[in-house]
């Protein structure tokens, strides 16, 4: 695994380099093995300034210094060290001390070396906030997020993905929108950065949805919806969410059972969860006013197993949720038994 340029990581507002040597056989490992840059990954570093994505109506808004407090919980396995503890890093750097519990990391079995000794002496940088947790057996994405809630000691759980950079004042929309309502399950917007050049993309402010083969999709925010005094920071409702960031009452997950902890490895979580909460009481939101960066990494294809425990968790959620509609949602699934 590559190496870490260690903790100064990129100067700030540091552009990624562009100029990408597409004969290297190391970028073509790296794509391989991360889906993504993993030369860029190496030069960025431990850390780095992303340019705020707000919009100038979210620089308006200001938020109570008495808000829950919350850990964030960020499950990996075999990610990338430098992706990983820019992940963490971004948090350290950028949420206020007295909103942040923990950050709680879950190590799903990883078999990189660099994800041992070495991932546990960097995070000794940040001793006190750190809780890491390393499963006895390979569990999955789904299982594992239940693993780091059942260590949680904050009012709020927040789960990223373990390759995110999040942004300026990312913590504070979605505490004070949970704040106001247990039952809100919210979302930041998910800005891209780029799977080739890792450069920080923002992202327009968009819903989560899904068709009927439950293939999960962004759709388009109306103009209208964005009207009002609020414009454009005003919290839109969402039938589904991408699944891998997000924020929840810790009584309200509990409340609501939780994850499907019958479904394997990943795949329809996102959806299963969605559904979940709309039918039991909740409501879903995606909160313009926080930004959190996210790699869109590109992997050629997924071994048998990842394949078999999509097919299996779309189906189990299709028997579970979808009642009479579930004949009409289940052509593409089918095929993959």
């Amino acid at each position: 695994m590559e190496e870490s340029t260690g903790n100064s990581g990129a100067s700030p507002r540091e552009r990624p380099d562009k100029n990408i040597n597409f004969s290297d056989p190391e970028l073509f490992k790296g794509l391989l093995k991360h889906g993504f840059n993993t030369i860029i990954s190496r030069r960025l570093g431990s850390a780095r300034e992303v340019p705020d994505a707000r919009n100038k109506k979210c620089l308006q808004k200001h938020y109570s210094l008495h808000l829950p407090s919350a850990s964030i919980i960020i499950c990996f396995y075999n990610e990338e060290f430098n992706a990983l503890f820019r992940t963490v890093s971004s948090i350290m750097y950028l949420t206020p001390e007295y909103f942040l519990e923990e950050i709680i990391l879950v190590d799903d079995m990883s078999e990189f070396d660099d994800l041992k000794e070495k991932l546990d002496y960097h995070l000794e940088a940040f001793r006190g906030k750190i809780k890491l947790i390393r499963n006895k057996k390979r569990e999955g994405l789904i299982r594992s997020r239940v693993i780091g809630a059942s260590h949680a000691s904050g009012d709020i759980l927040v789960f990223l993905d373990s390759h995110c950079e999040v942004n300026k004042v990312w913590l504070e929309p979605l505490l004070s929108a949970i704040a106001k309502d247990h039952k809100s399950v919210v979302c930041p917007v998910i800005d891209v950065i780029d799977h080739m050049t890792l450069e920080y993309k923002p992202a327009p402010i968009v819903r989560g949805a899904f068709d009927w083969n439950l293939k999960f999709k962004w759709d388009h925010v109306f103009s209208y919806e964005m009207d009002g005094p609020e414009g454009p920071s005003k919290p839109i409702r969402s039938p589904a969410m991408a699944g891998g960031i997000f924020a929840i009452y810790r009584h309200y997950f509990n409340e609501i059972g939780q994850y499907d902890k019958g479904m394997d490895l990943w795949g329809g979580e996102n959806v299963e969860f969605s559904l979940r909460v709309w039918m039991c009481g909740g409501q879903l939101f995606i909160i313009p006013c926080s930004r959190v960066g996210h790699i869109s990494k590109q992997l050629s294809e997924m071994n048998p197993e990842i394949k078999k425990a999509i097919s299996h968790n779309y189906l189990r959620l299709v028997h579970v949720w979808l009642d009479e509609y579930k004949v009409s949602s289940t052509s593409l699934l089918w095929s993959n038994v």
